[in-house]
């Protein structure tokens, strides 16, 4: 397992009931990812946001939490 999605579930159970106060009090979606999650080189990514439509260079910020939600 990648030490960012390990460390992604560490922080879930460590700080699960911070997690759900937090999400109380500020009206939010529950963290979504996929298991196995998806690992793209970043030229790959950019290739599969043109074929989106998404008009960017390789040169260009992703804008991650922006673009992974569509």
């Amino acid at each position: 397992m990648p030490v960012v999605l390990e460390t992604f579930f560490y922080c879930l159970d460590r700080y699960a009931e911070d997690i759900a106060k937090v999400q109380k009090q500020y009206a939010s979606e529950p963290f979504k990812f996929l298991e196995p999650s998806l690992v793209l080189q970043y030229r790959e990514g950019v290739d599969m946001l043109r074929e989106a439509g998404i008009d960017m260079g390789y040169d260009e910020d992703l804008r991650y939490s922006t673009l992974c939600k569509q």
